[in-house]
């Protein structure tokens, strides 16, 4: 859900599933509040929790093997 409470859920939605996937999420000034590392070859969503982040706009940024995702994510 987008605005976010508890959790998100994130999808790999790369073209290729093999190797790590990297999740940083990024507060509105580009500080890193927190890095997810998920298993290789991992291709369903998956819910991150976000228990103990500030209620505001933040940036997920995925990276998987040569691609990247950037998206909007509001924490309320």
């Amino acid at each position: 859900p987008n605005p976010a409470g508890s959790f998100v859920m994130v999808a790999n939605t790369a073209t290729t599933t093999t190797g790590r996937v990297v999740i940083n999420l990024a507060d509105a000034n580009g500080r890193m509040v927190k890095q997810w590392k998920l298993p290789d070859g991992l291709n369903s969503p998956v819910k991150l929790p976000l228990q103990g982040i500030a209620k505001g706009i933040y940036v997920l940024h995925i990276v998987a093997q040569n691609q990247q995702s950037v998206q909007k994510l509001m924490i309320q």
